[in-house]
């Protein structure tokens, strides 16, 4: 007798940006011998990603199996409502149920680990470790909390990622301890805890993905041969070792367990570069000011300026320099600047210039006028000559900026030497018409949104036939956008209905352009940055870009063996449901993969489909922030070392 629904479990191994370009020759030479296994006894195949194949909507499409335009995730980060500046996306922006809701609603057990925007954690019946989005070990990134102990305890402080300094033989290495850390972390809860569905989520394939892929890929513009050779052993151990690890779960689990492995989209080149917003200005649809506030200049600094227990001065030399000094933990040494007449019409960058720095001590850039003097800005120092910017919309007058030197969450005391601070009118928001929604690299597409009036707080465009006229006019024009070679830059230019059906795609974006394969965005974070071309040859950052085909495999009792299935990552969710037998909400916009099932379970096993449950709000609570000010600062700049903001 075959088992009945009940009893399978399902173990589901997410590999962020994993690729069948890069896995299947692996495969087929023998070198990753557990995924071949799977291959062999199972279903596998290409899995399509969301329309924009990023991190955020595209993992939340695959634990709540519906498009973006459904449980309103875009990105890391999404505009802050009444504003034009950005917040970071939640958990807690989430507006549809993800598959641990569900399943806990009739006592299934769920462990999640590592999954990207899961912060902060929901009570889910079982365990949730936080993944990307996670401030920092400190904070409550399990639940149940006390759990938290028991994990620090036994692996030790928590990386959340890895960042790539110029050395790829240190950030191999960083690649692989980290990957070890979570493996070592799945396999403690595996062996542990009790659960139901397990699924963990292993972010590193997609970091070194970005990095190395000109190692990896022959015909890749930089690739070169002495370099991939002296990379190669060391790229193909990272995959053998996640290989291994595939294969020891699969090994560990019993009989009665299908095993998933999965990426949230998948990878290729990167060979010419974008900068939209360049393409907005030089159309008139974006417009800079021309405002410029130094604020820094040698002159004496007034007590009432002063902020913290620590010592703020200036230094005399050959230039006049601002000195931070903080000496004790959870202190700060800060100066306030007052700037008057600010437009509150536009946005503004605001440049700290460091000369030098104690290594990793944190400078904060604040605006005291806003409810907890809040972090605008800020970055953890190299020790040497360094910029933090921010961009922000004053709102009050004078405008009190502070910049400071902290030593909280376990930054270094020390000093400080800040050589200059500016402020730079950027967007005009009475003259422009359009603007990125987006900051930071945005490989894969970019949001443009209308400044449309009685929508946003300085709208221009009129609802109606003006606001119809613009999008008409601007997607023919991006159509028609080639590289110096003659090339379409975009895949697709798409209007916000058409690539965001659904009720949540108020925070989407009025025209979304994908990029064409080996094309991808670059950020204008400054005014100096929107002169240049539109398009143009890429021979420095990232090497590598998501693409949106992506991973699947499964296996298990009652998976059909050898066969190839095609699948949209929303398909992910309810196959899953059913395979624990679960009732599946009838409005999701993925399908149960019918025919990667036997003909015995197909006939035992009928789909059972249920009344979504009422949702009013986002999951988990509401919308409000969710970080503290310290918290989001860190948040902020794990997302910038990484390239996804400014």
């Amino acid at each position: 007798m075959p088992p009945t629904a009940a009893a399978y479990k399902v173990l589901l191994i997410g590999l962020d940006g994993a690729t069948w370009h890069l896995l299947r020759p692996w495969v087929d030479a023998g070198q990753l011998p557990n995924l071949r296994r799977l291959m062999s006894n199972g279903a596998w195949g290409p899995l399509t990603s969301t329309i924009l194949p990023q991190t955020p909507p595209a993992w939340t499409s695959m634990v709540t199996g519906v498009h973006p335009g459904r449980h309103g995730i875009f990105s890391f980060i999404r505009r802050r409502p009444g504003t034009y500046e950005k917040e970071l996306t939640t958990s807690r922006h989430r507006r549809r149920e993800p598959l641990w809701d569900i399943t806990g609603r009739v006592s299934k057990r769920s462990i999640i680990l590592d999954l990207p925007l899961t912060f902060p954690p929901d009570p889910v019946h079982g365990i949730m470790v936080s993944g990307l989005g996670t401030p920092g070990w400190t904070s409550d990134f399990v639940w149940p909390r006390e759990l938290k102990e028991a994990i620090i305890g036994q692996f030790g402080p928590y990386e959340f990622d890895i960042y790539f300094s110029g050395d790829m033989a240190k950030y191999l290495e960083e690649a692989v301890r980290m990957t070890e850390h979570r493996i070592g972390v799945a396999r403690y809860l595996l062996r542990t805890q009790p659960w139901d569905f397990f699924m963990v989520v292993l972010t590193t394939p997609d970091r070194l993905q970005h990095v190395a892929w000109k190692f990896m890929d022959e015909h890749h513009p930089d690739y070169d041969p002495r370099e991939a050779a002296r990379y190669r052993a060391t790229i193909l151990h990272f995959y053998q070792l996640i290989d291994q690890a595939v294969g020891e779960f699969a090994a560990w689990v019993d009989e009665n367990t299908v095993v998933i492995i999965a990426s949230d989209h998948g990878f290729g080149p990167v060979h010419t570069k974008v900068a939209l917003s360049r393409w907005l200005s030089a159309e008139g649809l974006l417009v800079l000011g021309s405002e410029r506030h130094t604020l820094l200049a040698p002159r004496e600094i007034k007590p009432h300026q002063i902020r913290g227990g620590g010592e703020v001065d200036l230094t005399r030399g050959p230039e006049t320099l601002l000195a931070l000094r903080v000496r004790q933990p959870n202190d700060y040494a800060g100066l306030v600047f007052e700037v008057p007449g600010l437009k509150h019409t536009s946005n503004y960058e605001l440049r700290a210039v460091v000369g030098e720095a104690t290594m990793g001590a944190a400078l904060e850039l604040n605006d005291l006028g806003r409810p907890g003097g809040q972090i605008i800005g800020g970055a953890t120092l190299t020790g040497g000559p360094q910029e933090v910017t921010a961009v922000f919309q004053p709102q009050t007058d004078p405008v009190q900026i502070m910049v400071a030197m902290t030593t909280y969450g376990g930054n270094p005391a020390g000093q400080i030497e800040v050589k200059s601070v500016s402020l730079t009118e950027l967007e005009d928001w009475r003259r422009t018409s359009a603007y990125i929604l987006d900051i930071g690299e945005a490989p894969e597409s970019h949001r443009i949104r209308i400044n449309l009036r009685s929508r946003e707080p300085h709208g221009i465009i009129e609802p109606g036939a003006e606001y119809e006229r613009l999008r008409e006019t601007m997607i023919a024009k991006l159509k028609s956008l080639c590289d110096p070679a003659g090339r379409p830059l975009f895949a697709g230019v798409h209007r916000d209905e058409e690539a965001f059906p659904g009720p949540c795609r108020e925070d989407a974006a009025d025209v979304l352009v994908v990029f064409a394969a080996g094309v991808a965005g670059t950020k204008t974070p400054s005014r100096a940055d929107m002169a240049g071309p539109v398009s143009y040859r890429s021979n420095e950052g990232y090497s590598g870009k998501h693409e949106k085909s992506g991973v699947l495999a499964v296996k298990g009792p009652p998976i059909k063996e050898g066969i190839e299935v095609s699948a949209e990552i929303v398909d992910v969710c309810p196959t899953v449901l059913h395979l624990l037998d679960v009732l599946i909400p009838h409005d999701l916009d993925g399908r149960v993969l019918w025919e990667i099932f036997t003909p015995t379970f197909q006939a035992t096993h009928p789909v059972r489909a249920a009344v979504p449950a009422a949702r009013s709000g986002p999951s988990g609570g509401g919308q409000g922030e969710q970080y503290t000010a310290e918290e989001r600062q860190q948040v902020e700049e794990r997302l910038r070392r990484l390239g996804y903001i400014d």
